[in-house]
């Protein structure tokens, strides 16, 4: 199979260290129904068996790209890395990001680009999520959020992506790359998904496509059983580990709302939703007391004890720069 000169959608993968789960993450995406597209993967200065994985599939099969960073440069800026790079090289339509721990079925990126092309007002879709364990077995008990971002009303969707706490799942689904590279990308800090959602809500609606097409998988060794103070370290390599990430976020909702089409008074109840998310007493009383979301490093658990949760990385928590 020869690549297209110009694909439609480019997957990127960012990677680091990512042996365990990579062969499968990629097998899942040459797989798919949908097959204009190309997988743009990079590794973040790996230092175990991930460059002969992702160079075998490239010996391949040539819709797998692989480019390696000469330094460990931060996992948010090897995501913002991977989609530059999609649309410097590729000027795609459609545009997914792709952890090297998710498994996609096959009509997955087929579902998405579907419902994007009918609804111009769409600037993303997503497929329902299935949690699977490390071994790839479903998760009991552990069920879809429903559906986020969809609403008509961009000021409700802004909202709705605000008080998501399940999990920014829908940041893997397939983006409208015009609206994607309008926003800043990823910022400094941990998680960065939901004030990228945000951003996204604002310039169109999400859809969610019914069918349970992504395998979202936790395992101890993601980025979300770390510390919050480890997810800083994880996320950059520079100075924005030492911000507390409401600052980073806040900056980027108020971006977001200020470069958005919107009216004087969708622009103040935008600006009352994002003061009303960081009035919430206990969300602060939890960053600052002792414990796995302390900013200052105060864990309050031994060192070691994994806290396994259902939040978005995308990554290997081994991704510290």
């Amino acid at each position: 199979m020869s690549p297209p000169r110009s694909p439609s959608l480019v997957v990127g993968m960012p990677i680091y260290n990512a042996e365990n789960y990579l062969a499968e993450a990629i097998r899942s995406i040459l797989e798919q129904t949908f097959d204009d597209f190309v997988l743009l993967i990079s590794d973040n200065a790996s230092t175990d068996s991930t460059a002969e994985i992702c160079r075998s599939f490239a010996e391949l099969d040539p819709r797998v790209v692989y480019v390696r960073q000469e330094r460990n440069i931060g996992a948010n800026a090897n995501f913002n890395e991977v989609a530059r790079l999609a649309q410097d090289r590729y000027e795609p339509t459609w545009f997914k990001w792709a952890a090297h721990d998710d498994v996609c079925a096959p009509r997955f990126l087929e579902a998405c680009v579907k419902v994007l092309e009918s609804e111009p007002d769409v600037v993303l879709a997503y497929p329902a999520t299935v949690m699977i364990d490390e071994h790839g077995d479903p998760i009991p008990g552990a069920v879809d959020p429903g559906p986020k971002g969809t609403a008509a009303d961009r000021i409700e969707r802004f909202r709705n992506i605000l008080a998501d706490e399940f999990g920014v799942f829908y940041i893997f689904g397939v983006v409208r790359m015009s609206a994607l590279m309008s926003t800043t990308l990823f910022g400094p800090y941990w998680p960065p998904d939901k004030a990228l959602s945000s951003w996204l809500t604002l310039l169109g609606r999400f859809v969610k496509v019914p069918e349970p097409l992504f395998l979202r998988r936790t395992h101890p060794a993601q980025s979300s059983s770390l510390t919050l103070r480890e997810q800083a370290k994880w996320s950059t390599s520079g100075l924005g580990r030492f911000v507390p990430s409401p600052v980073w976020a806040t900056r980027a909702y108020l971006q977001g709302i200020r470069s958005a089409p919107l009216s004087a008074a969708e622009r103040r109840a935008a600006h009352l939703a994002v003061a009303q998310k960081y009035a919430n007493l206990a969300k602060w009383k939890r960053v600052l007391m002792p414990g796995r979301d302390n900013y200052l490093g105060w864990s309050g658990r031994d060192k070691g004890t994994a806290v396994v949760n259902t939040g978005t990385d995308g990554s290997s928590a081994a991704q510290h720069p």
